[in-house]
């Protein structure tokens, strides 16, 4: 498919072809490189970082009048959410719901990550995004076991880690658990291909943590301890 596609944009002057998405494209990289044969230049894109647009998607000037977020918060935002413009508008606006008036801090800001991603999240006056359903489309990519599998081991990284500590050792993680499931080595290629995908980074060796911390608390939500014990079960059997 994607080499008829290539055809097609070499021989008209009016076509041209953008394939986006999200960690998506790198399942496919291998085969997109082959399709194109190097006539193609791939753009990486990044969250925003810089306080001042990062404001705009935290605390929309409207709310100025209302609601004055320090900058400690806002960076406290970026940094939870890796600059990512939809899970950065969702925490502040179930800051300004929080607060309601006055100064909004960074523990106001933590109040909201935990009433996102708790079981009172229907409280908010609008419909949270699922904090993990980025996660869960790309490892749907995988077979069903396989996405079950990673999908613990994610889990038992934020379980062996915290926002205040955020780096799980491999030691920890890799727990009598998981090893009764399948190999360490098999273990260590699916913690090497996180990586790769930028789920994960490497802080210092055989460390690891989420590269967008309010995805950690995502797993570390309550609702999920259950969901654990289903997943676990399920490729056990």
């Amino acid at each position: 498919m994607l080499q008829s596609l290539r055809e097609t944009s070499q021989t008209s002057q009016s076509v041209g072809i953008l394939l986006s998405g999200s960690n998506h494209i790198n399942e496919f990289d291998r085969e997109y490189k082959n399709a194109f044969s190097g006539s193609c230049v791939r753009i990486e894109l990044a969250g925003i970082h810089d306080v001042r647009y990062a404001r705009q998607m935290v605390s929309p000037s409207r709310l100025a009048s209302y609601i004055q977020f320090d900058e400690t918060a806002i960076q406290y935002a970026i940094r939870l959410c890796a600059g990512m413009p939809q899970f950065m508008w969702q925490l502040g606006a179930a800051t300004a719901f929080l607060v309601r008036s006055g100064p909004a801090t960074r523990s106001d800001i933590r109040r909201a990550v935990t009433a996102l991603v708790g079981d009172a999240s229907n409280e908010l006056p609008f419909k949270p995004f699922d904090v993990l359903e980025p996660l869960e489309h790309m490892l749907a990519l995988q077979g069903a076991r396989e996405r079950d599998l990673l999908w613990l081991l994610l889990w038992r990284i934020a379980a062996a880690s915290s926002l205040v500590a955020e780096e799980a050792t491999q030691y920890l993680v890799l727990d009598q658990t998981l090893q009764e499931l399948d190999s360490l080595e098999r273990w260590k290629e699916r913690l090497a291909s996180l990586v790769q995908l930028d789920i994960l980074e490497i802080p210092k060796p055989s460390a690891y943590q989420f590269k967008v911390p309010i995805f950690a608390e995502g797993f570390r939500a309550r609702r999920n301890q259950q969901e654990y014990q289903v997943r676990l079960q399920r490729v056990g059997s």
